[in-house]
């Protein structure tokens, strides 16, 4: 009934609330390490939706604890480690008109890392983009976007530059295909190479990477699936560049008004150049069955599983997680 005033729109808000708890029991094929995660995050997101506009403001704390086990054939003892990354973002859209509308978004996240030895380190990463996408036709929209991000660890960090141009067209009621392209400018505060140009960059000079993604979704009345391809260029956590490609698979099936079943993989390739020349290569897969269920109105429940495989080449390992993740949703009045 509320929806259904001609001003409701100007006055509804939403609010929701999510916990997550997760565990992780990482091992080495090879017996260089053993260790066990505890992973706890809890997140906010606030929604406002107005007649033409629409305000979404969020946050994030998550803490991950480390605990290595001592292996017989390592000197990995007594180094239990502590991530803590805070987060925040905000959305600003804007229907311009019945064909054009205007995104802008800007993002702040800090990372910890503190380790018996050698210390409390700190990365920050923040940014801003701004989206135009309009309705060619009712199965064809089209946008244009810019981006600029920060990495800036206490030594060295990017800045990268990216403009991309991107299509979305509806096959059918139900399937739809998107992709996007574009060009990115990575600039380093320190030297580093970049794996995919096969380019070096040192200080304060420019390397040039080309991101790239294709996605093809079905969305059913109780099924949905989508499958993707992407290629980008990205700062790691240890302020080299990193070129990863990526196939992602996910499906979800409705069973009643209650459950939902969900299924994802990937598979992805990282290439990692730093600072010093050296080079990597590291190969993951992860396949994570999901169960949700809707406790009640406002709160629900998601139970999941996900088994990772990581071979770096030199060493090999596999990761299984359990997590459990507590969701409120409220209706507001604002």
């Amino acid at each position: 009934a509320l929806l259904e005033h001609p001003h409701a729109l100007d006055r509804v808000g939403e609010f929701v609330l999510d916990a997550k708890y997760g565990y992780t029991i990482f091992r080495g094929f090879d017996g260089v390490y053993d260790s066990r995660d505890v992973d706890n995050t809890v997140g906010a997101k606030f929604t406002k939706q107005m007649k033409s506009t629409t305000f979404k403001l969020g946050g994030r704390v998550s803490q991950v604890s480390t605990f290595f086990s001592e292996a017989e054939d390592t000197a990995i003892t007594d180094t239990d480690t502590t991530n803590i990354s805070y987060s925040a973002d905000a959305d600003l859209i804007r229907q311009l008109n019945q064909t054009d509308q205007l995104k802008f978004s800007t993002y702040f996240k800090r990372s910890t890392f503190d380790a018996v030895t050698p210390g409390l380190n700190a990365n920050d990463t923040y940014g801003a983009s701004t989206k135009f996408s309009r309705d060619v036709n009712r199965t064809l929209s089209a946008g244009i976007s810019g981006a600029v991000d920060v990495f800036a660890p206490q030594t060295g960090g990017n800045t990268r530059y990216t403009v991309t141009g991107d299509l979305n067209k509806k096959l059918t009621s139900a399937l739809t295909i998107s992709g996007n392209a574009g060009i990115r400018f990575v600039v380093s505060e320190g030297s580093a190479n970049l794996a995919d140009t096969g380019t070096t960059a040192t200080g304060g000079k420019v390397a040039i990477g080309y991101p790239i993604s294709v996605n093809l979704n079905y969305k059913g009345k109780t099924y949905s699936a989508s499958t993707g391809y992407r290629r980008s260029v990205s700062p790691s956590s240890s302020g080299s560049l990193m070129a990863n490609t990526s196939i992602t698979a996910s499906a979800s099936q409705t069973v009643n008004e209650y459950v939902r079943l969900g299924l994802n993989g990937s598979y992805s390739i990282a290439e990692s150049s730093g600072s010093s020349g050296t080079s990597s290569e590291r190969i993951n897969y992860t396949i994570s069955p999901t169960l949700s269920y809707s406790l009640t109105r406002d709160w629900s429940v998601n139970l999941g599983y996900q088994h990772r495989f990581q071979d770096s080449g030199a060493t090999a390992a596999d990761s299984n997680k359990v997590f459990l993740t507590l969701t409120h949703n409220s209706l507001l009045l604002p």
